[in-house]
């Protein structure tokens, strides 16, 4: 990934990874300890990438005052490290996120190899020891540069990048259109989740898992009735994280009302989850009323500002914010209920006729 790509998807992944927290009579998104994992799991993703062009050794045993000590290279000291650190950022995983295929099979050869907690505490201390250290990492980095050239990997990760790709095109032709037909619409998103209290409910049951559907299923009837009309689009995204519990992203285009009679309308939607729909477990953030705030669009929170670009670049962002995160990290849930939507256009997309061209950080 370019620089300028991976700052996007990083700052799209990592506004997916905050918990709303009461806070004051109101609520405020806080930073969990999944923000890091974020930033683990790309660099995580580079230094493996690094280990498949290369072909050097990484790890061998020299003798330093007689003794045998481990002398990694520079790569092989920051593979090191990432296995380390694995240790930790693995533990905010669980059953339905998914990780990129390149990190995916880092954790998978070393798991194999038991590479990991054992280097925790510094690692083996005997030369018996280090010489089988060796062989157990240099052995790993070999078997990921193997089944790396593999087809059937070349074509997961293929499939993997490409999926992620052809949501965002979807969501921005989406959202291309319905700037077109409206283009004094405006843009609400919203984060709906739980209290802390239950973020303890694994989704991953299936029991769980159903019972969280059905009640933003409740909340998309609820839209449709009270709003009608004036929604002329709309898309989500659910996630689900260990610091953070369940949390949808929904980000609604809204045509006809004025900012009172918005701000009436966000206030309604946001009580109904709350206080009904939930029975009091629910918390929510109305993600447009931080502009100011330190979560601002390099940080994160909200990446979806009125700026000079007018309309189409909320949409746009909006459409980044919904999707990009997943070449990092994604989540599917049980696998039975659905982790992601969007509304139908009541038109032909190419209505308007204006070419439409890629964003620049998906460009070959």
């Amino acid at each position: 990934m370019r620089f300028f790509q991976a700052e996007i998807i990083r700052c799209a992944v990592q506004e997916r990874t905050v918990a709303l927290h009461p806070y004051q009579g109101g609520v405020m998104p806080v930073q969990t300890p999944e923000w890091n994992l974020v930033h683990f799991l790309m660099e995580a993703r580079e230094l493996t990438a690094s280990v498949t062009r290369s072909q050097a050794e990484l790890f061998r045993i020299a003798s330093r005052s007689g003794e045998a000590a481990l002398r990694p290279t520079d790569l092989g000291k920051r593979f090191l490290s990432t296995v380390v650190e694995s240790v930790h950022a693995r533990s905010l995983l669980r059953p339905g996120h998914k990780v990129d295929p390149l990190v995916a099979l880092l954790f998978e050869e070393c798991d194999r190899r038991g590479i990991g907690m054992a280097w925790v505490g510094g690692g083996p201390r005997s030369a018996d020891m280090m010489m089988s250290a060796a062989d157990s990492l240099n052995g790993c980095v070999n078997a990921i540069r193997r089944k790396a050239k593999r087809m059937d990997f070349k074509a997961k990760s293929n499939r993997w990048s490409e999926a992620v790709k052809n949501r965002f095109s979807e969501l921005t032709s989406y959202f291309e259109a319905l700037a077109d037909a409206y283009p004094a619409s405006r843009v609400v998103r919203i984060d709906f989740s739980f209290w802390p209290a239950q973020w303890g409910l694994l989704p991953s049951d299936q029991g769980i898992d159903d019972a969280i559907a059905a009640q933003w299923r409740a909340l998309q009837s609820h839209i449709a009735e009270r709003i009608g009309p004036s929604m002329v689009g709309h898309a989500w995204k659910r996630d689900y994280g260990v610091t953070r519990g369940t949390v949808f992203h929904l980000v609604l285009v809204v045509d006809g009302p004025r900012e009172h009679e918005l701000d009436v309308m966000v206030q309604g939607l946001m009580w109904e989850w709350q206080a009904r729909i939930t029975g009091g477990q629910g918390i929510c953030f109305n993600c447009l009323s931080a502009a100011g705030s330190p979560f601002s669009v390099r940080g994160g929170l909200p990446i979806l500002e009125f700026h000079p670009g007018g309309l189409a670049n909320v949409l746009y962002n909006a459409a980044a914010y919904l999707s990009l995160g997943d070449y990092v990290l994604s989540y599917d849930g049980a696998g039975r209920s659905p982790h992601q939507g969007q509304g139908v256009l009541p038109f032909s997309e190419q209505a308007s006729g204006r070419e439409r061209g890629p964003w620049p950080f998906l460009a070959s």
